[in-house]
């Protein structure tokens, strides 16, 4: 048996604009595994990223419960306190939009995150980024700020920033979007590295190169996940299989 670290029961998300409703979540259970590597994808204006807000405490929801790590308490019953201590020490984020501060250098800007982690001095902290900082080779830019260095080496630092407190789960929403072809793959790479070595990663997308990089994909649509195609472990060289494989069951779900 799995791991749970997320469990959602009729988790429902409805947005009223000007006296009218419209249902974003409808009744969603699903269970989110540790060490897996889950992508979330759909039709654009699925619900694919406030599904991920929902299940990551970062949105309010209107119905339903979530609950981590096997806990009886559900996430969003939470004091701002506890929520605020479990997305700085146990959750990582990752956007498509690095949102990195702009007037500190890419080492303080994954320093500040880590800093977060009461437990931690500060000298092992220290050596946590550099380790990071040379896994994902950005060592070299450490001293730069975020404005002098590339999309795909800021979105870099941005992992770094996520992963340096050692979370129980990484959320990426469209993590390559805003990136060319050559920086999109090396953070896919990336993310497959730390997916490699335990890290559980729950990823939204709607690029196909993206989606087969994960061992498990669910199909949001209208809603509700209405298709689960479960894979092995990616390998580069099974990518084109891996491809035509997801291609084919996102046809049958009339992607």
């Amino acid at each position: 048996m799995k791991e749970s670290i997320l469990s959602a029961e009729n988790l429902s998300k409805v947005f009223k604009v000007q006296e009218k409703e419209s249902t974003v979540l409808d009744q969603i259970s699903v269970e989110i595994y540790k060490n897996d590597f889950t992508v979330i994808m759909g039709p654009s204006g699925a619900g694919k990223s406030t599904l991920l807000y929902a299940l990551s405490g970062m949105d309010s929801i209107s119905g339903g419960s979530v609950r981590i790590f096997g806990k009886t308490k559900e996430l969003h019953r939470m004091s701002e306190k506890e929520m605020a201590q479990i997305r700085s020490e146990r959750f990582g984020f990752v956007f498509q939009q690095m949102n990195l501060v702009s007037n500190l250098t890419i080492e303080e800007n994954v320093l500040v995150a880590g800093y977060n982690k009461r437990e931690k001095k500060p000298s092992d902290m220290k050596v946590r980024v550099d380790s990071l900082l040379r896994q994902l080779a950005i060592e070299q830019i450490r001293d730069q700020l975020p404005g002098q260095v590339s999309g795909g080496e800021a979105q870099r630092a941005a992992i770094a920033r996520a992963l340096v407190n050692e979370p129980d789960i990484l959320f990426a929403d469209e993590p390559t979007g805003s990136l060319n072809r050559a920086n999109t793959m090396n953070i896919l790479d990336i993310l497959n590295d730390v997916h490699a070595n335990g890290q559980s990663i729950l990823m939204v997308t709607h690029d196909m190169k993206a989606a087969v990089r994960g061992n498990r994909i669910l199909y949001l649509s209208d809603g509700k996940i209405t298709g689960e195609l479960k894979l092995p472990e990616y390998r580069k060289q099974d990518e084109t299989l891996r491809e035509e494989k997801v291609s084919a069951w996102l046809k049958g779900l009339e992607w």
